[in-house]
């Protein structure tokens, strides 16, 4: 019942008071940190996609459409309009719906959500009634009425939003933390309830809202362009780093070259290590590349791989790599295309950069008959995806390559992929969790449904009781969680997860003699069954996160986009990622793909964030998505324009990546000493009683403990054991209880390292050799650094860059980042949550200002402006007194290009 439909979270500059109309018919509404737009409900719960609604009609009005995901495509089922008005001290609103085509629906509504760390404790005024929002979540749905008004206070008592409708309609309320992973509140305006719709019903509902005070329409709905000028100024690109300059980070990477010069790397006591240091954990950081970024021309692939171990990279994820290596036919390897490849690898391996990739992720094309299913058309690769686990000609075919590309002799360096020992890391298929893609390949492939038969009946066979009611056929959907036909056809699907595992190793192990430590299982569909497979068929566990991904709101991968853009930790998980509990305690765990992705404005947070969490965490390896996705971006880097996940286009990150390098690899930031687990059995994980997703209510706990999975009895020591599957659902305050053994949670996280403020959105990390912090404005105090920003966001922190403390140190790197933007992009709005246009180069950062002070040793100080590859451009003035050096961060200080480096250094 938990709404497929993100909640939208609203970014600066609107204000109270201001409602914006946008993307999907949506009713942005500041003052009650919400919107409202138009939603419909398939029978399994799925959420229709509201599209539509970025461009006004001739009258002002919004068009939308609704649409169903079937048959592999969205399917408009309805549309209608959105009108609006300002009327007195409120926005009169219409929201109109036609049905085009015949659909079983839920339900057909407008609805809103809304965050319950500020209306948790509220009130619901309805008409002359009234209800309290919940403080603790004790059920989904708490309220169903029919009303004239609506208002809703937050919880201390301040009326957010009123609603008087133009007759009398019905309201739906539920606590969305009823079914983990929302921290929200869900209002539903009602217009038809469960059942058949037919072409050409109309509805529609009127009513005028106000958010607690003068509520007007925005002027702000008339697009919004990066142009240089008053706020942003252009930079210059060099993507060459200076040798021995303080942005050369290849000492900071902790292996030799070349790769694989200490054997194998191995999985041992839950860390990685080298063969011929046992005990001696060791920590990866990379960078995949994608598509024709894996097939440079050979004279490329040095300088490529040494700007890697420049940048302090020690690791590089092959990705996207098959459907550029094979021939027309979708399985035989390409020669030339190989030949690229080679130099490559060896150029990585010569440089000490350890490889990872994986054996399918979207090679193409196949077609249906060349794995033996009589149909016409190619296979998509979400669908290979999941055929190749039950199907065994998909099976075959995945086989056949894997043998191909692990095989093949590498002239360079006359070894295989498959005996070269600085192949570290093998991921069987990307992102192919079965249940991904709800039941829409599996219903129409019958080798699901038979080996379901097969696999119930053995159940049923061994214990009747337990499974004589489950049906044999196929669940409609996976949506119904708490179904014992859902739950069961889970565990099938676990079986088959750590079957094809099981499988797969073989193959690598005997019959290509491949000793790459291996995993799976990496994709959204997270079932906490499936930690089982992750603990017994892997050997490490991997996963993937990302902060601001695109969402497409018309066309796949094409604009326009939207992402929320708004402050990762302004919410009740502080930008902790619940992805964490995931992980399982005795195996290494990896991150193989992350981002902050752009155009998102908060992505310069994303190192400090990253490298944070990893540290704290004691992650073992991590790698950024992505360097680049074409073979420019490896032949002639600083040419192109931001796009959504490049580093070789996106100036602001790759100055992040060195905040990770230094916080997670170089291993400033210690681990957590305090360990939280969820403890599941065997027998629950294979138990027709309970199977939720694994998504909790406190991911924030990612900051103060360790946490993940423990399949069986927990390891001595253990601070907070959580019981699978009744502790999924355990409040936020339960587990703060739990955790601080009833003292309250601390307000410096990371065991003194972390200071998160989720009210101003404000991130500070403080080490002794790298400090600093996020902020919107204001100052930011960490350890030996303290920033004032004045009026602008930004992120500022120092990293010692001689092995010392920041204040015993004779050489820092201080880096202040606000923005990058592309030269002419476009949005909707200045809330810049919905691009239209890339524009292109020169990349413009946005100005600002930060009046920085550090705590060092005594001395005579200089500090120098950088260049993007860390040439001293110019000296900057500073002071340096009383064991502090001080200078101003200016972005526009050089009028002719931006300016975000600086080296400071003691004579």
């Amino acid at each position: 019942m938990l709404s497929a439909i993100p909640a939208v979270l609203l970014a600066a500059p609107l204000f109270a008071g201001d409602v914006l109309a946008t993307w999907g018919a949506r009713m942005e509404v500041p003052g009650a940190a919400t919107s409202l737009g138009p939603a419909a409900f398939a029978d399994n719960w799925g959420g229709l996609r509201a599209t539509g609604g970025i461009k006004p009609l001739a009258d002002g009005s919004r068009a939308f459409s609704l649409q169903l995901w079937e048959g592999g495509r969205h399917v408009e089922k309805a549309r209608g309009s959105l009108s609006f008005r300002e009327e007195g001290d409120a926005v009169r609103v219409v929201y109109s719906f036609q049905v085009t085509a015949d659909v079983e629906l839920k339900q057909l509504c407008v609805n809103a959500f809304f965050p319950m760390a500020e209306f948790a404790g509220g009130e619901i005024g309805v008409d002359a009634g009234k209800a309290s929002v919940p403080k603790t979540c004790q059920g989904g749905p708490f309220l169903r009425r029919t009303v004239s008004c609506f208002t809703l206070a937050d919880a201390k008592g301040v009326r957010r939003l009123a609603l008087s409708f133009a007759r009398p309609t019905e309201v739906f309320v539920q606590d969305d933390r009823f079914w983990g992973g929302r921290d929200t509140m869900c209002l539903r305006i009602v217009l038809g309830g469960s059942r058949a719709y037919r072409a050409g019903e109309t509805f529609s509902t009127e009513f005028t809202l106000s958010d607690g005070g003068r509520t007007r329409l925005s002027q702000d709905m008339k697009g919004y362009e990066i142009e240089a000028g008053a706020e942003w100024i252009p930079l210059v690109e060099e993507p060459d780093i200076v040798p021995g300059s303080a942005l050369d980070f290849s000492f900071l990477r902790g292996t030799d070259a070349p790769a694989g010069r200490h054997g194998r790397i191995i999985a041992k006591d839950g860390h990685f290590e080298f063969e011929d240091s046992p005990g001696v954990s060791r920590r990866f950081y990379g960078v995949n590349i994608c598509g024709y970024a894996n097939v440079p021309d050979v004279a490329s692939a040095r300088p490529f791989a040494r700007r890697l171990a420049m940048t302090g990279y020690n690791a590089i994820r092959f990705h996207h790599h098959e459907c550029v290596l094979v021939g027309k036919d979708g399985v035989t390897l390409d020669p030339a295309r190989m030949e690229r490849f080679d130099a490559l690898v060896a150029a990585c391996v010569e440089h000490g950069i350890y490889l990872t990739t994986d054996l399918f992720v979207s090679r193409r094309p196949i077609s249906f008959r060349s794995i033996g299913i009589d149909r016409d058309g190619l296979v998509d690769s979400h669908e290979f995806r999941e055929l190749v686990l039950a199907h065994d000609g998909a099976y075959a075919n995945f086989i056949r390559f894997a043998r191909d590309f692990l095989g093949h002799v590498n002239p360079h360096t006359g070894r295989s992929l498959a005996q070269e020992p600085a192949l570290g890391w093998l991921s069987m298929v990307n992102e192919g969790n079965l249940g991904n893609n709800g039941m829409q390949f599996m219903e129409r492939n019958p080798c699901f449904a038979e080996k379901w038969r097969t696999w119930l009946a053995g159940k049923k066979a061994s214990d009747p009781a337990a499974w004589r009611d489950v049906p044999d056929t196929l669940p409609k959907s996976l949506g119904d969680r708490s179904s014992r036909h859902v739950i069961a056809y889970t565990l099938f699907m676990q079986h088959l997860e750590a079957d094809f595992a099981a499988r797969v190793r073989r193959f690598l192990r005997d019959e290509m003699g491949c000793k790459a430590l291996t995993t799976d299982m990496n994709g959204w569909h997270y079932p906490a069954t499936y930690q089982l497979p992750r603990a017994h068929s892997h050997d490490y566990v991997d996963f993937h996160f990302y902060v601001d991904h695109p969402e497409f709101l018309e066309v796949p991968w094409r604009l326009p986009s939207t992402c929320a853009n708004a402050n990762p930790f302004a919410n009740p998980r502080m930008g902790a990622q619940e992805r964490a509990f995931g992980r399982v305690f005795g195996r290494p765990l990896a991150v193989s793909e992350f981002n902050y992705s752009a155009p998102g404005r908060f992505r310069g947070v994303g190192g400090i964030a990253a490298g944070a969490l990893g540290g704290l965490q004691d992650w073992d390896a991590m790698w950024r998505f992505a360097w680049s996705h074409n073979e420019w971006g490896i032949q002639k880097p600083g040419t192109q324009p931001l796009t959504y996940f490049d580093m070789c286009a996106d100036p602001l990150s790759l100055a992040a990546e060195r905040a990770v390098i230094c916080l997670f690899l170089r291993r400033d930031v210690r681990p957590l000493t305090r360990t939280c687990a969820l403890v599941a059995p065997v027998s629950a994980l294979t138990s027709l009683d309970a199977s939720p997703m694994l998504s909790m209510n406190y991911a924030w706990a990612a900051w103060y403990a360790r946490v993940g999975t423990v399949i069986g009895e927990p390891p001595s020591g253990t601070d907070l054991k959580l019981s699978y599957p009744r502790d999924l659902s355990a409040s936020s305050l339960e587990v703060e209880r739990r955790l601080f053994n009833a003292t309250g949670r601390p307000g410096i996280a990371g065991d003194g390292q972390i200071e998160i403020d989720e009210t101003l959105g404000r991130f500070v990390v403080r080490t002794a050799s790298t400090c600093g912090g996020f902020a919107e404005g204001g100052i930011i105090k960490s350890g030996a650094l303290e920033a004032d920003l004045g009026g602008t966001a930004a992120t500022v922190w120092a990293s010692a860059l001689d092995g010392r403390t920041i204040d015993s140190s004779s050489r820092l790197l201080v880096t202040h980042l606000t923005d990058v933007q592309n030269s002419g992009m476009r949005y909707v709005d200045r809330t810049r949550r919905i691009l239209t246009e890339w524009g292109g180069m020169p990349h413009l950062m946005r100005r600002g200002t930060a009046h920085v002070k550090l705590a060092v040793s005594g001395g005579r100080w200089r500090c120098y402006a950088l260049s993007m590859g860390g040439r001293r451009v110019r000296e900057v003035p500073c002071t340096a007194d009383d064991g502090h050096v001080a200078f101003v961060a200016d972005v526009s200080s050089d009028a002719s290009s931006a300016t975000w480096l600086y080296e400071l250094a003691r004579e």
